[in-house]
């Protein structure tokens, strides 16, 4: 498929919207395309941000941050004495609980964390936690996000954490219910509502190939983390499925979920082919998208 190339003017691009989601499965070429939106954007002198997967500043969501009751705190602190200038330096007070971006701790200190006080950290992880509190502190966030965003002239893009993780925490580490994956999808929708939010899903048609070839390109041991997640745990384990081949079930099954949530959404939303890895092509069909908003 051929396509003209637009020349965009400050005019033609008057987005409604303070929020664009970029979705899809791994490998789909979320990161690309959302940074291809922003290119699109900033080209036109936008105000705009980028926020990727696996931000320790994620805005809405929280990201290698654990929670403490007051006593879980207490507790932690008195353990791990000889560390409490560390852990005190990205601790914060909120709401009756303390929360811990050990994240940002990590990134800041070119030493590792001692393991012990990592595991003891990271078992409070907030996607580590059970699936009711995680979806009340999760939505909660997004609530405050779109508060703040709403008087702001900025405009946000965000790569795959609307859908993505909540279906991960839902179906593939809880095997929650369809309905409860929705709902949770569903009160991020309500959440954001006043922003005009535009969601875009990126599809692979032929997806085992496409995540096998995710798995050639990067770490091993992304991929074998990544097998171990969506089969030692939740559906997949419920299901009795292993290695690669039950990962990419467990995926099949997921990408139907999405697909489902999709149509439940009322939010402005768009799927996208982007089979053939084409950066120009995506361009455009992006391009076209955004004006058509």
């Amino acid at each position: 498929m051929k396509f003209l190339k637009i020349g965009i003017r400050g005019e033609d691009l008057n987005l409604n919207t303070k929020l664009i989601l970029v979705e899809g499965l791994p490998g789909s070429g979320k990161s690309t395309g959302a940074q291809i939106v922003y290119d699109i954007l900033k080209e036109q002198g936008k105000d705009v941000q980028l926020v990727l997967e696996g931000d320790v500043d994620h805005p809405a969501d929280y990201e290698g941050v654990a929670i403490f009751t007051p006593e879980e705190w207490e507790a932690l602190c008195g353990q791990h004495e000889s560390h409490q200038m560390l852990i005190n330096r990205t601790a914060f007070y909120e709401e009756g609980n303390y929360f811990l971006s050990y994240g940002k701790m990590q990134q800041d200190d070119q030493s590792r964390l001692p393991q012990s006080l990592y595991d003891d950290i990271f078992k409070q992880d907030i996607y580590e936690i059970s699936f009711e509190r995680n979806m009340e502190l999760i939505a909660a966030k997004w609530k405050r996000f779109a508060e703040a965003a709403t008087v702001q002239k900025k405009i946000y893009v965000f790569e795959c954490c609307f859908i993505q993780n909540p279906v991960t925490m839902s179906m593939v580490k809880h095997n929650r219910s369809e309905a409860e994956s929705i709902h949770y999808v569903r009160q991020l929708e309500d959440a954001i509502g006043l922003l005009n939010p535009m969601l875009i899903y990126l599809d692979q048609k032929e997806y085992d190939i496409t995540f096998k070839k995710a798995v050639e390109e990067r770490p091993k041991e992304w991929s074998s983390g990544f097998v171990d997640y969506y089969t030692l745990q939740g559906y997949g384990q419920a299901r009795g499925y292993a290695g690669m081949d039950g990962t990419l079930q467990v995926l099949h099954a997921r990408k139907q979920l999405e697909q489902r949530i999709m149509n439940e959404l009322s939010l402005s939303r768009t799927t996208i082919d982007n089979s053939h890895y084409d950066r120009e092509q995506l361009r455009q069909e992006l391009l076209q998208t955004l004006l058509g908003h």
